[in-house]
């Protein structure tokens, strides 16, 4: 779900699922792993991008970004150790060859992963991070003894996520399990799920929908983690009409990482955490990223590419929540960093613009144009258009009046390229809104629906806001053609009105996607008014009905 960022933790996250019994009945259990604000950010392997998969440094990196939840793989040693590794031999990611299982832990603990890093042990890594949540893929069979005693001396249960390409061994595990553990579905209840898709009938209170309901339940599966193609907005209505989160794996690209966000994925598995987090605070999901920013590096002392790139990130998320003196404090932090570094390109890191627009946002004129004078004329001796043009649109926001729109025009001009379409956007909602403010409405009106457009499609929605307030603003009358009816839904309005039509309350709804009563409401008035029903009991004819379009 897509959080307020005026909600704390304590108003978002309580630790219940939805359960649906064979029965037919709904209960509500509680699932500790699964209490946090959606969407989740899972770091695959720690964020194998980054660093080597399922080292120690890995996992610490992705913890000092702020991850909450890590991902990683266990395997079983020959003298009965439960290691983070992912292949069934040592030859890929090591200096070593063969399988590892047959080697004793001493030998798996000499090993070097990319010749510099150990093998951790799982229980090492619980033991770390005691705050830190994971999900555990059980690779092997000797492993699943294992798992229980580590989860017993680190007293893990509540923080951990069993998952296997293999249903015997989840169910070994279960069997195994002395306490109750969060689960993933079994590779056979997803394609159950897949075989329902097309049923006539498909809520939880169809027979086969009850069934299978009755059997996850009863497996104590909480969640589906699957590859994107199986994610279809089908299997996710499926499954969360089953009560199931829906974790969607392994995906570095961006645009791909928008789109299974915009299906309405509860989380998303990523080797590339840095991109993931950015691509949350571009949304606006600013819960979400204010979690996984958490534990930043604050420590102007630790100089290097971490540090300076997450001050700044930090900056750009206090500059989304309107705290601009703190994103100035971030940004100059991060400018100090850099500099110390030797690195004073604006194309690593275009720290001088971001802290200008902040100055001027907290009332310091001669400091933002300072910030962007300079920016920009590094920016220019550099020649790269998307330092460029950002040092532009900057410079064009701090200088306003007649220079102010020669600059964002010249950034529009530089940026107009395939790969800064949402820096692009930026500049021609800037430049609109400035047209805008000095009455040239025709042209104004133009960029906005551009940097509109282009926003939606990108995902970025809190840009896509901006440039359509902007464009009302001008007096100019909607055009697009809206949907009533199912499609018409959002993702979260979707999944709510489903859990109104299976007789849930609305506070059950809200403990049951950790969200308030009052996010509630606001969801079913909007469902209410684009299904055109008046009844909460109208609400499972009108789910199945399809949508008509109707001129705003």
């Amino acid at each position: 779900m897509v959080l307020s960022a005026k909600l704390t933790l304590a108003d978002t996250s309580r630790p219940v699922h939805l359960s649906y019994q064979a029965s037919g009945h709904t209960a509500i259990v509680r699932v500790p792993y699964l209490d946090h604000p959606r969407p989740v950010a899972f770091a695959h392997r720690g964020g194998a991008a980054h660093a080597p998969e399922n080292s120690p440094a890995t996992f610490e990196h992705a913890v000092k970004l702020g991850y909450a939840y890590l991902e990683t793989d266990a395997r079983a040693t020959s003298d009965g150790k439960l290691v983070a590794f992912h292949d069934r031999t040592v030859d890929r990611v090591t200096d070593g060859s063969g399988p590892i299982g047959v080697l004793p832990y001493r030998d798996v603990a000499a090993l070097r992963i990319a010749g510099s890093e150990p093998i951790p042990l799982i229980e090492d890594l619980l033991a770390a991070w005691p705050d830190v949540r994971f999900n555990i893929d059980l690779k092997d069979e000797p492993g699943i003894a294992l798992l229980p005693g580590v989860l017993r001396r680190t007293g893990s249960w509540d923080r951990v996520c069993v998952t296997s390409f293999s249903g015997s061994r989840l169910r070994a595990a279960r069997r195994l399990l002395d306490r109750p553990v969060c689960m993933t579905t079994s590779p056979a209840a997803i394609a159950a799920i897949r075989c329902f898709i097309g049923a006539v009938s498909a809520t939880p209170r169809a027979p086969h929908m009850r069934l299978l309901a009755g059997r996850l339940s009863h497996a104590g599966a909480r969640c589906a983690q699957v590859p994107g193609w199986v994610a279809t907005e089908s299997f996710l209505r499926r499954s969360h009409a089953l009560g199931l989160d829906v974790h969607v794996w392994t995906i570095n690209d961006r645009a791909e990482m928008i789109r299974f966000l915009d299906l309405g994925a509860d989380g998303v598995v990523t080797d590339d955490i840095v991109t993931l987090r950015d691509v949350l605070i571009e949304r606006g999901d600013l819960g979400e990223a204010e979690q996984t920013l958490k534990q930043v590096i604050a420590d102007l002392g630790i100089a290097g590419v971490t540090a300076s790139i997450e001050r700044h990130t930090r900056g750009r998320l206090r500059f989304a929540q309107h705290r601009f003196a703190e994103a100035l404090s971030d940004f100059q932090a991060a400018g100090e960093i850099a500099v110390g570094g030797l690195a004073t390109s604006p194309s690593y890191l275009p720290w001088r613009s971001d802290a200008a627009l902040a100055a001027l946002a907290v009332g310091e004129p001669a400091t933002a144009r300072h910030l962007s004078d300079e920016e920009l004329r590094l920016a220019r001796a550099f020649g790269a258009p998307r330092a460029l043009g950002v040092a532009l649109r900057a410079a064009g926001l701090v200088a306003g009046g007649q220079r102010g729109e020669a600059l964002l025009r010249e950034a529009v001009d530089v940026l107009a390229g395939p790969d800064t379409r949402l820096e692009h956007a930026r500049a021609m909602a800037d430049l609109g809104a400035l047209l805008r403010r000095g009455n040239h409405r025709a042209e104004a009106r133009r960029l906005l629906r551009q940097a509109a457009d282009v926003a939606h499609h990108h995902g970025a929605t809190a840009l896509a806001g901006q440039a359509e307030t902007d464009l009302r603003a001008t007096g100019a009358k909607a055009r697009r053609v809206r949907l009533t009816g199912i499609d018409a839904l959002t993702a979260s309005e979707l999944r709510i009105a489903e859990l109104a039509a299976d007789g849930l309350t609305n506070q059950e709804i809200a403990q049951a996607l950790y969200i308030t009563a009052r996010t509630v409401e606001g969801h079913l008035t909007s469902v209410f008014r684009k299904l055109d029903v008046k009844r909460r009991n109208h609400l499972p004819a009108a789910l199945t009905t399809p949508a008509r379009p109707a001129h705003a």
